[in-house]
């Protein structure tokens, strides 16, 4: 009696077995569509209807069984379809106090000399815009002007030049015993207050020093879009035992476009989204970047004397403008 139950027991037990590795497969639990308006935020959001720079798909798996279980290489298919070409619109100013070197010092006070203002299309488009800038003897009104000026795509140009240093400004500082002037610059609903303190008979100034940012991990796949294309998982993803995984497809298109992205598993489609994507001319951290402070463009238009410059411009140290470039954001990473 005892013997048969065993063997009933190993015979469950293997019927179980048998379940869990023909029956029980991976299982589509669901997708997510992600934009973001920054080239180096972690954080995405569902809430925007296009992407700068890049744009995510999450996709959810788990695996029910009670064994291991893998995707396959070339069972995970994604295809790019109806891809086209859009036109991207985005200015920036970036502003610069250099001292007599011509250059910013960061992390410490320095006597500025000349203020540059600079305008940057890091769209793909020509754009004409205006903007204002004021001067204040802390809180008197000393100029103000209105700058328009029209670009093309990629091109970085000086708008406007102030001399700090000149006689009248200073005489004129001195009289009224004014501690502070302001630079007030104002474009696109955006304002920016430049505050340079006067001390001494002369103008002060601080540059705070620069961060770093820290890399992404995951199980992620990159995807390099130009054109229309299908493609495959050439690496196997692991499953443990009653585990769930998710997948992050990370769309860079190398011109603003959009298209549709579609994805099946064993043949089986799984989703299909319509991705929009804006890419930037140059490593401008995030679409609602309007006024820079003394960021590459204007560092590397100062450094080097330049009122303007064009992408198709040559220059020795071209890679200080920090142009966009999808490479520099790219994974390379499905975990084993």
């Amino acid at each position: 009696m005892w013997e048969l139950l065993g063997k009933l027991a190993k015979y469950l037990w293997y019927l179980w077995d048998l379940w869990d590795l023909f029956i029980k497969k991976i299982e589509f639990k669901g997708s997510q569509l992600l934009y973001s308006d920054s080239l180096y935020q972690m954080m995405f959001s569902k809430e925007l209807y296009s992407g700068y720079g890049r744009a995510e798909l999450n996709i959810d798996f788990s695996n029910p069984a009670s064994i291991p279980k893998q995707i396959n290489i070339g069972e995970l298919e994604y295809r790019v379809s109806g891809y086209q070409e859009i036109e991207f619109e985005h200015m920036v100013l970036d502003y610069i106090l250099v001292d007599k070197s011509n250059r910013p010092i960061a992390g410490i006070n320095f006597t500025p000399i000349t203020f540059f203002l600079y305008a940057i299309n890091n769209g793909n488009c020509i754009s004409s815009k205006c903007c204002e800038i004021r001067f204040l003897g802390d809180s008197d009104l000393l100029d103000e002007q209105n700058i328009q000026f029209e670009l093309q795509p990629g091109e970085v140009r000086n708008i406007y030049k102030f001399e700090l240093n000149s006689e009248s400004l200073v005489k004129l500082f001195r009289q009224n015993k004014y501690s502070r002037l302001y630079i007030v610059l104002s474009f696109e609903n955006n304002s920016k207050k430049v505050s340079i303190q006067f001390i001494n008979g002369r103008f002060d100034f601080y540059i705070g020093s620069r961060g770093a940012v820290s890399p992404m991990n995951g199980n992620i796949i990159d995807l390099i879009v130009d054109k229309n294309f299908t493609a495959h998982n050439d690496k196997s993803i692991n499953f443990e035992p009653h585990s769930s995984k998710t997948i992050t497809f990370k769309m860079f298109p190398l011109v603003s476009s959009e298209f549709t992205l579609e994805l099946s598993y064993k043949k089986k489609k799984l989703c299909e989204k319509q991705i929009k994507v804006f890419v930037p001319q140059y490593c401008i951290s995030s679409l609602k970047c309007k006024i820079l402070e003394c960021d590459f463009a204007a560092i590397f238009m100062s450094k080097n004397g330049l009122t303007n410059y064009l992408l198709t411009d040559y220059v020795d140290n071209k890679d200080e403008l920090c142009q966009y470039k999808s490479e520099l954001f790219l994974t390379h990473q499905i975990d084993e």
